[in-house]
């Protein structure tokens, strides 16, 4: 075991690539700049600020999604470094944001189990999984390092390795005990019981029926990976809009070439399709795709706030879908999945 890092906020013990940390209550959450106290009276979280101001940060009582569940964001009290990535709860009733630092931020029923906000990191962080049983989460870094909280267990990562690009996201297996990393050239690599089912970092593989097969270069980079709900296998998305299946990944189609730069991809709960999150100049919004067509849910970006779309997480049953910009602001859109 190496260094362990000690302070007023909790213990981390750092070994190698990954590092495990725990987390406990009483001094504000880091990456919360400005912030003095931290309640968690009636289970709810109240942050006090240096002026004075007192936030609702999110109720932790579930309940069901309604029009108006997004359980909040750090946008109020400004962040150091923007949000990157967003995980959303077993029930459904929560998420937790990550920031380029490693705070990490927990909404609604999602517990908080540690960040890497006052951690000397190598690279900024990328991504966030959520274990399936919502107590711990894994955090990756651009270099393929995965730092693990909660029971999230460390099966390894990329750190200290040569990568060609740098890692983008990370996606959970069904059981817990595995990861796929995915990095912007297309390759993907498997820990713990993950499958590999091939990459796209030598190209992706077309093959009609009737006609020989075609390799194509992506066009832009890789931005995500998402697993299928039986663990078999995997969608990655690329920055123009297109979705690779590998294993039993169904292929619904993509909007590649489209216009708008896409940010992240989420599946739909019974694997029969995913949302596409999206940028552009005029417009945001959740590109749909599933086995009976394609459906685009826009939004003017007046409908949203100040900074640019960058992850997408759903509810485990498909009621609501939660986009974030690097911000901190989360709005939720409605039936999605078919």
């Amino acid at each position: 075991m190496g260094p362990t890092r000690t302070g007023d906020e909790g213990s981390a013990a750092i070994d190698g690539a990954g590092r495990r940390g725990r987390r406990r209550w009483g001094a504000p959450p880091p990456g919360m700049p400005g912030v003095r106290a931290v309640s968690r009276a009636r289970r709810v979280a109240l942050v006090v600020g240096v002026l004075g101001v007192v936030s609702l940060l999110g109720s932790s009582v579930p309940g069901p999604a309604t029009a108006t569940s997004s359980f909040g964001g750090p946008s109020a009290i400004g962040l150091r470094r923007g949000i990157v990535g967003i995980a959303a709860t077993p029930t459904g009733h929560g998420y937790w944001l990550v920031a380029a630092d490693g705070g990490v931020f927990a909404f609604g029923d999602a517990g908080f189990h540690g960040s890497l906000a006052h951690a000397p990191l190598d690279k900024p962080i990328v991504g966030i999984a959520a274990t399936p049983t919502g107590h711990g989460y894994w955090l990756v870094g651009a270099d393929g390092g995965v730092f693990t909280f909660g029971d999230a267990g460390f099966l390894g990562s990329l750190g200290g390795l040569a990568l060609v690009k740098p890692a983008v996201g990370i996606a959970a297996t069904p059981t817990g005990h595995g990861y796929w990393l995915v990095a912007a050239d297309g390759g993907v690599f498997a820990f713990g019981d993950a499958g590999f089912f091939g990459s796209a970092a030598n190209g992706v593989t077309f093959a009609a029926p009737g006609h020989s097969s075609t390799t194509v270069a992506l066009h832009r980079p890789v931005v995500g990976i998402v697993g299928t709900p039986t663990g078999h296998g995997y969608w990655l998305a690329s920055a123009d809009a297109g979705v690779f299946s590998f294993g039993d990944a169904g292929a619904f189609g993509s909007d590649g070439g489209a216009p708008w730069q896409a940010v992240g991809i989420a599946p739909f709960p019974s694997g029969s399709g995913y949302a596409v999150a999206f940028n552009d100049h005029r417009t945001v919004g959740v590109s749909c795709h599933f086995a009976a067509g394609r459906r685009v849910v826009p939004f003017t970006t007046g409908s949203f706030g100040r900074a640019p779309i960058v992850g997408v997480a759903g509810a485990p049953d498909g009621s609501v879908y939660w986009v974030v910009d690097a911000a901190g602001d989360v709005f939720p859109t409605f039936g999605l999945a078919p």
